[in-house]
């Protein structure tokens, strides 16, 4: 039997981490396309800290891992699973349980209170494994996807188009879609790699009625919010039409997406595919 240990992240080496995961997710229903610097790309975007994660360990080789981002979200401490993963070699020994149960105690000392995951719809034992442990489905999120070629040019009317990040930072997102971005769409994502985004406001009368970002390599979209009262105006279209222009990808994606907001029903009239859904599930730990 292996010598598996299950200890903190804190002094293991971003690369060593990195090779884990991969090697975790190399048969994933998801192609994962990730250099090393795209995924420290995504450990500052979510704010994952090595020193409240936790990995199992054979003989010095990090075999099995959950990264964990820290937020504090209206009031309450937030733990996100910003990936959980077992290399091939080690899986159906219970490590990925093991782990949790190992995490869950670490965030109950730290008066955590809300563990927060996403899981693919159709991955039935990651699911089953959750809803054990206590876990509940809190909403499902839906991915989108549109090659470039396809987005309609759409002309801005009486409205003035802008590209200033600055003019982020006075928003009010409440006035806006009420509605709360998955972890990784959320407002302090942005800001945390705000220099790999660009920016796109649209103004009526000097009032930013409309703003979107995208990633200037990747052509992912995190936000797209319309003011309230102002839904199927054609602003959606046109903020896409002035993105889409502005990143080096040939595909356009909104990814984990809440199912209730009124902006999934206007994707598809844009021209986007639904590809991928997952639930979103958390656990409270008051």
């Amino acid at each position: 039997m292996e010598n598996l240990e299950i200890y903190s992240l804190e002094n293991i080496s971003l690369k060593q981490v990195y090779e884990a995961f991969m090697e975790s997710f190399s048969d994933y229903e998801v192609a994962m396309d990730m250099p090393i610097d795209r995924f420290e790309e995504m450990i500052i975007t979510r704010d994952i800290d090595f020193s409240c994660s936790v990995g199992c360990f054979s003989d010095g080789k990090l075999v099995g891992f959950i990264l964990c981002g820290y937020r504090k979200i209206d009031g309450k401490k937030y733990c996100y699973d910003g990936g959980t993963g077992v290399i091939p070699s080690f899986r159906r020994k219970g490590i990925a349980n093991d782990l949790f149960i190992k995490l869950v105690d670490l965030l109950k000392k730290d008066d955590v209170d809300i563990f927060l995951l996403e899981v693919l719809e159709n991955n039935t034992p990651a699911i089953d494994l959750y809803r054990k442990n206590g876990f509940g489905v809190q909403r499902r999120l839906k991915c989108f996807k549109i090659n470039k070629e396809d987005v309609l040019d759409s002309l801005p009317d009486d409205y003035a188009v802008g590209y200033d990040k600055a003019n982020y930072v006075n928003i009010d997102e409440a006035n806006f879609q009420p509605f709360m971005p998955s972890w990784q769409n959320q407002r302090i994502s942005i800001l945390n790699n705000i220099d790999n985004y660009e920016y796109c406001s649209v103004s009526f009368n000097e009032e930013v009625i409309g703003f979107g970002f995208i990633h200037k390599k990747r052509g992912d979209i995190p936000q797209l919010r319309v003011l309230k009262g102002w839904e199927n105006k054609n602003l959606e279209q046109l903020i896409v039409s002035e993105l889409k222009d502005r990143t080096e990808s040939s595909v356009i994606k909104l990814v984990t997406l809440d199912e209730s907001i009124s902006l999934i029903k206007i994707l598809p009239d844009i021209g986007f595919s639904d590809f991928l859904n997952l639930y979103e599930m958390t656990l409270s730990l008051d």
